[in-house]
């Protein structure tokens, strides 16, 4: 009726849903309530049944027509009906005239050669290795991760539509509809069930689960999804996994111990190798490819008025680089330019100005349409919007989910900033769902949600909910003090699992003083704007400082002060770790802090607090609380840490151990998990132990040169083992059973490199003798010798 709740197969142009049971058959229609009255209702029940006996597939219009049922061939039917290219055609097509392919990269670096991502992505699939079934691919917030994946899946069903050899059946998994519990069976729940499941493994054909968004998983503990939903059990034996993630969330993580089976260990001969690629920025070029396609738009903008804004506001072309992004950057260009001082100074926007334009161009569209909808004018309708958006997404922070489920109830609820009174109402959704209050459908207009079900819905982006997170700190920041402070900030800890490294992103950019200020009309207005904004940060790192302080008062020689219950002691720790790990991100001397102020820093309380690279130097920290801290780069000389308690601490520095040698040469596998280095006329092989990345074991040393070993290197697939030593020889070795291969002889001197090619077949080397061979490594015979 409001245009708010719709299910899943609603078709084009109709007035009601379609209901499928588990095994794909039509039992029911969901219809709308409707002004017209009963007779109107029935006439679109009929035409509702016509329309889906045209859109449904063999297996429901046999059910319909009472045929004998194939529970087998059926399966695909319904598989096929449940896929994004079913059931979202138009979407797809709209996505697909806007697309710009992305590239990808082997390793997270700039400078690294790139490779489009569709092509990376088939060459995988295609590939016939037992090993090569599981692909990582990782990528930043909007680096359009998602919409390859609805992509992906498209192209591939068009693949077993045409009955293409070898053509996998594509299943996508939303991740953000499921926890870290859930997760482990989230494939049967997509299906259908388990006796789905069986109809489709009973087809004999290989399919590609796609797990989309691993980072958004509800609870913060990741499953390990192949083990937990037994994708090595019952399947084809050419099915394949393709999960999606953003880096930082696995970031200092041993996070093979949850994407590899545990049963893929070194040595065995069918293990899972896990394939890791990156999604690369876009280029310049791109940027401007994505720019000059036709946008939809209200009024239609000029691509070289774009490119003329991109290059009088620095950084810009670098910040929008990715499709997410852009298609900020674009829907708010209008407001954008605005902001552009006529001079064209050196303003710079960040990713969170960019945010908060397009919010407001959102505010905007939608307060038109509503006003427009009821025919009068509604005063602070924004000002709705805005709250209304903050205060869900931060419950929904609170209660570490990304989805809402919820089901209407008669009582009528009412809408606050924040829930202070608890009601009858078992769902706690109520207060944003209701549609009993006019005020909350209202303001519910202006929020970016999408619908997931009938009774489930998201922020249409994660990226959305992340930022009005931390609009809500910072407000809290501006505008409160003491207990409300505390409450805000405390009420979780943003580097603690499930962390939020973007809402500490969007937080530091607004403490480092980069947000954009409003044009101004003259130097004297200009300069009470920038005392003005002077005067915020100075508050706002007040309070920041005072968070830390806080920790500390409840404490007194390293115990808890009398009557302070374990939760508020949890909330005041949060807040502090939260304050201190935004403080030092934005690049504060906390050192210049201690000397002006030497006791400030004693008993702090910021478990869980990130201090990487912080400038601690001769700051007193004698009983704080540093547990499970993340301490890599940070500066210690002259602290003093006596009676801290340090319990878990991350130096991102290991001592693997003492090889009573030089060591040569060390290098790993492309997966990470396994190392092999050389110290005197040996070469140690050595595997991560799984779930704990500070433990190294040796499983393989690998003895036949005689004199010091000078290089090692891993073949591509990480199955054999090339080295190069000082007695003039080139050894290869079977990594997966440690036993010796072809022995490599002609050089006259040392040999100080090897490499192996990627395709593994040949082998060159590089000597003092002046002289570099190339080498057939399956034969162990001579090649060219380039001098």
């Amino acid at each position: 009726k409001d245009g708010f709740y719709h299910d899943a197969f609603t078709l084009p142009g109709s007035s009601g849903s379609p209901m499928f049971s588990a095994n794909g058959q039509l039992i029911g229609m969901h219809v709308r309530k409707s002004a017209l009255g009963k007779r109107a209702v029935s006439c679109g029940v009929l035409e509702m049944v016509y329309r889906s006996l045209k859109a449904a597939g063999p297996s429901e219009v046999r059910s319909l027509l009472g045929l004998a049922a194939n529970p087998i061939l059926d399966a695909e039917d319904v598989l096929r009906s449940k896929s994004a290219a079913f059931s979202e055609r138009l979407e797809l097509e709209q996505l697909e005239s806007f697309y710009v392919e992305p590239d990808c990269q082997a390793r997270r670096d700039s400078g690294a050669a790139r490779t489009p991502l569709k092509e990376v992505v088939f060459r995988f699939l295609d590939a016939d290795q037992k090993t090569q079934r599981l692909l990582l691919l990782q990528g930043d917030a909007g680096s359009g991760k998602s919409s390859f994946t609805l992509l992906l899946e498209k192209w591939l069903w068009k693949n077993v539509n045409e009955k293409k050899h070898g053509a996998l059946l594509p299943v996508r998994v939303e991740m953000r509809r499921f926890n870290s519990e859930t997760a482990k069976h989230c494939v049967a729940e997509v299906l259908g069930g388990e006796e789905q499941v069986l109809r489709l493994q009973a087809l004999k054909k290989p399919f590609l689960f796609i797990f989309d968004g691993y980072d958004e998983l509800a609870g913060g503990r990741f499953p390990n999804l192949w083990e937990a939903n037994e994708l090595g059990k019952g399947w084809h034996e050419g099915t394949k996994a393709i999960i999606t993630c953003r880096p930082e969330y696995l970031a200092g993580q041993d996070y093979m111990a949850f994407l590899v089976p545990k049963s893929s260990i070194p040595g065995k001969e069918n293990s899972i190798h896990l394939v890791e690629w990156f999604v690369a920025s876009f280029t310049s070029d791109q940027i401007m490819s994505y720019l000059r396609r036709p946008q939809e738009q209200d009024v239609a903008v000029a691509p070289e008025l774009y490119e003329t804004f991109l290059t009088s506001t620095p950084g810009l072309k670098e910040l929008i680089n990715t499709p997410f992004l852009l298609k900020i950057f674009v829907d708010s260009f209008s407001l954008l330019k605005s902001k552009q001082p006529a001079a064209q100074s050196s303003i710079r926007f960040t990713r969170g100005d960019l945010y908060q334009a397009f919010m407001e161009e959102w505010y905007c569209k939608e307060e038109k349409k509503l006003v427009a909808s009821m025919g009068k004018s509604i005063p602070k309708l924004k000002e709705t919007f805005v709250e209304f958006s903050q205060s869900l997404a931060f419950e929904l922070f609170k209660e570490m989910v990304n989805q809402i489920v919820y089901q209407e109830v008669a009582e009528r609820m009412r809408f606050g900033r924040y829930k202070n009174d608890p009601t009858t109402d078992p769902n706690p959704w109520s207060e944003w769902f209701s549609n009993t209050d006019i005020k909350v459908t209202r303001a519910r207009r202006g929020c970016p949600l999408r619908s997931l079900g009938s009774t489930t819905f998201s922020f249409a982006h994660q990226s959305f909910l992340e930022f009005f997170v931390a609009e809500e700190l910072w407000q809290a920041l501006q505008e409160s003090q003491g207990e409300v402070l505390v409450e805000v900030w405390g009420a979780r800890c943003l580097s603690k699992d499930p962390k939020m490294p973007a809402v500490i992103s969007f937080l530091v950019d607004k403490l480092s003083g980069e947000s954009t200020q409003e044009p101004c009309e003259d130097s004297a207005a200009k300069r009470s704007r920038s005392d003005q904004a002077t005067s915020r940060r100075v508050s706002v790192r007040a309070n920041l400082l005072w968070l830390i302080e806080n920790s500390k008062r409840e404490r007194t020689e390293g115990v808890t002060a009398e009557g302070v219950t374990a939760e508020r002691l949890q909330s005041i720790q949060n807040a502090a770790s939260n304050a201190i790990t935004v403080m030092n991100r934005s690049g504060f001397p906390f050192s210049i802090k201690a000397r002006e102020d030497p006791a400030f820093f004693r008993e702090i309380q910021v478990p869980y607090a990130d201090l990487s690279m912080a400038q601690l130097w001769g700051v007193d920290l004698t009983g704080a609380d540093l547990s499970n801290c993340l301490l890599s780069g940070v500066k210690l000389s002259g602290a003093n840490l006596k009676r801290s308690r340090m319990a878990g601490v991350d130096f991102a520095q290991w001592l693997i151990r003492f090889c009573g040698s030089e060591v040569q040469a060390v290098t790993l596998t492309t997966d990470g998990r396994r190392m092999a280095m050389a110290f005197g006329e040996v070469v140690q092989l050595l595997a991560k132990t799984p779930g704990d990345t500070r433990k190294w074991g040796t499983y393989y040393e690998l003895r036949g040169h005689t004199d010091r070993v000078t290089s090692v290197e891993w073949s591509l697939d990480g199955k054999q083992i090339v080295s190069g030593s000082d007695d003039e020889t080139v050894r290869v070795w079977d990594a997966m059973t440690g036993r010796p291969g072809p022995v490599l002889k002609g050089h006259l001197g040392p040999v100080l490199s090897v490499a192996w090619s990627p395709d593994g077949l040949q082998i060159v080397s590089g000597s003092e003798d002046e002289t570099v061979r190339v080498w057939d490594a399956q034969r162990g015979s001579a090649g060219p010798v380039l001098q």
